[in-house]
């Protein structure tokens, strides 16, 4: 079922006791209502890794480096990232200044440079992924199976529509 935005206003709006909230109000626009509660959980995720002596940053990083079928290259986690080149070499200095991970000339390509992962990097992994889970077990804890499969189903909907190529793909003009 398709539903199209109506231009009227609504006649009766209702905020939550205390007035209107950016993140809390169950009558935001649902992509609003998304970014705030998606940018809310990062903060809470990354809290809960810095606690542990990591960050969000460093368990991408890590992840990429360790899930890679081969030591990625720096553009290749730059893109798995999403982020820049230049901005992914900070996080490459600080990872490899802690000896997480080590940097190296690809054998085939001289221009190209691999990222491996260290001993002390897969222990580091280790440790963030333990938090990672934990956090994962308490937020699934808070749905049941089925709600969790309808919010799956629902945000790869989104992601599908939001990363079509072009938009007529996403049926707008």
């Amino acid at each position: 079922m398709v539903r199209t935005q109506s231009s009227a206003p609504d006649p009766n709006p209702v905020d939550p006791p205390g007035g209107p909230t950016p993140w809390g109000s169950p009558f935001a626009p649902v992509g609003q209502q998304l970014a705030f509660t998606a940018k809310v959980l990062r903060e809470w995720f990354d809290q809960h890794l810095v606690d542990a002596g990591g960050s969000l940053t460093t368990w991408i990083v890590l992840s990429a480096a360790i899930n890679s079928p081969e030591s990625p290259s720096q553009s290749e986690l730059a893109a798995y990232m999403g982020i820049g080149g230049p901005t992914l070499v900070g996080h490459i200095d600080r990872l490899e200044s802690e000896g997480l991970l080590t940097r190296r000339r690809d054998d085939l390509d001289r221009r190209v440079t691999r990222i491996d992962i260290t001993a002390a990097g897969r222990q580091r992994h280790h440790e963030l992924h333990q938090v990672s889970a934990r956090t994962e077990a308490e937020l699934s804890n808070l749905v049941s199976e089925r709600d969790e499969k309808i919010v799956r189903a629902v945000l790869q909907r989104f992601t599908d529509y939001v990363t079509s190529t072009t938009t007529s793909e996403r049926g707008t003009a």
